[in-house]
């Protein structure tokens, strides 16, 4: 199978317990080859007709991109019916079932719902479909765009540049610090950053100096320090008199 993975497209369902105890569906595609997810919907009540304008939905998609996929694996779920086979087999796609009760058949599939919930899903409370969309957004952008994978040398779905080799290390926090993202700024860019600090910086103080408020905050500082040194001065005669 590794050897036509380019060709293969995946796609199913997985299912999330709100916090309401209500069952969101989700289904997604999956490119086999490059490990890139596509959420096709997101909903409390699937069926066929909507799972069939997902089909077309992506099939347009793949029509704007370079589409040399040759079979689509998916399951014998109901919800998949004669539209959306065509809706790929219009596009040179063949539909590929797998065996009944047979998930690893489907194992790319499979692998990434696992991967979903170990990372994100398992980690916070859902609290409804709205709120699942959000999460689903940043994660799936993530996992695209971010992520290395170990089934593509380290790589990412979505090729990017290579990491730079040297500058400030900086963390991104993806879905309010569950998953943190490190990454390198490039030393020109740093430098570049502490100018505009001190640029700024500098503004501020001469903004200060023309409203009069720098120097009254200088007073206020001088006359809360002497009176700080008094007090310990006082403080500190006390304690020799009573040594």
């Amino acid at each position: 199978m590794n050897h036509y993975k380019s060709q293969l497209l995946a796609c199913d369902f997985l299912t999330v317990e709100t916090l309401f105890l209500k069952t969101i569906y989700i289904f997604f595609f999956l490119e086999v080859g490059a490990r890139r997810v596509h959420i096709a919907g997101i909903t409390e009540h699937p069926n066929g007709q909507g799972v069939a304008q997902q089909a077309r939905n992506f099939g347009w998609f793949l029509q704007e991109h370079d589409n040399n996929y040759v079979c689509l694996i998916r399951d014998n779920d109901s919800k998949y019916t004669d539209s959306f086979d065509t809706a790929f087999e219009s596009e040179g796609i063949n539909i590929i079932c797998t065996p009944f009760k047979a998930p690893n058949a489907n194992s790319f599939a499979e692998r990434w719902v696992k991967t979903l919930r170990v990372e994100c899903l398992d980690n916070l409370l859902v609290v409804n479909e709205s709120h699942l969309r959000r999460v689903l957004s940043e994660y799936v952008d993530y996992y695209n765009s971010r992520r290395p994978h170990q089934g593509l040398d380290q790589h990412t779905p979505i090729p990017s540049p290579p990491p730079e080799p040297s500058g400030l290390i900086q963390r991104r926090k993806i879905l309010s610090g569950i998953i943190n993202d490190y990454f390198r700024i490039p030393e020109v860019t740093v430098v570049s950053i502490i100018r505009n600090r001190l640029k700024t910086t500098r503004q501020q103080i001469t903004q200060m100096c023309n409203q009069g408020t720098f120097a009254t905050s200088m007073t206020r500082s001088s006359v809360i320090g002497s009176q700080f040194k008094a007090g310990r001065l006082r403080n500190g005669g006390r304690s020799s008199e009573a040594g």
